[in-house]
């Protein structure tokens, strides 16, 4: 994720690879009253937090360092590498898909292939949405497009999803139309990303 100057971002540290990041990029854990570390994936959390590059062998490295402990000052306290990997997926996919929804709620997405080539002819979608499974001639024409028009572009979901998401018949592709939205999925477009391998933990952004 470029950094704007005039949206600068605190930067943190990744505990599994020792790169300087946006915070935005990393996920953040905190130490439970149980004394084990737990994600929190939407910072709600007070009080010390480690972080970490959401990628598998960021978090194997972090966990074999002992670093969360070690930032959390939790002596004695306990890691689940696999656990703690599990509930980031289950929340990445959680927050794709109440993004999705809450745009939908607001009036801010058009689905279907045929209406967002329809919306693109105008000035107000904000990011493309493309299904995981579309096709590849369906990744490349909407992937170009973004790009020329300056538009963010994110492949997350499937179309079942997006097409229950939305309560529709499958869907392909989905343009969002509010500013708002398009911050909020690609936050979690860029987790989903690192989950899958797209993107790599030196890959600053």
């Amino acid at each position: 994720m470029a950094s704007n100057p005039d949206t600068r971002q605190p930067q943190r540290t990744c505990a599994g690879c020792g790169t300087n990041f946006d915070q935005d990029t990393l996920v953040r854990v905190v130490l439970s009253p149980e004394r084990t570390v737990e994600l929190d994936y939407n910072r709600k959390v007070p009080g010390r937090g480690a972080y970490f590059f959401p990628h598998r062998d960021c978090l194997d490295r972090a966990v074999k360092r002992k670093a969360f402990l070690r930032t959390l000052r939790a002596e004695g306290g306990s890691v689940d590498a696999d656990r703690l990997w599990e509930t980031l997926v289950r929340a990445n996919r959680e927050q794709l898909e109440n993004g999705l929804r809450l745009a939908l709620k607001a009036g801010a997405v058009v689905s279907g292939s045929n209406n967002v080539r329809a919306a693109l002819s105008g000035e107000g979608v904000r990011m493309i949405l493309l299904a995981d499974d579309a096709s590849e001639n369906t990744r490349e024409q909407f992937e170009s497009t973004a790009a020329a028009r300056g538009i963010s572009f994110a492949r997350a979901l499937n179309q079942d999803d997006i097409g229950r998401i939305l309560g529709k018949a499958p869907r392909a592709v989905v343009a969002i139309l509010h500013p708002a939205f398009e911050r909020h999925l690609m936050r979690d477009k860029a987790v989903y990303d690192a989950i899958r391998n797209r993107t790599g933990c030196q890959e600053k952004r």
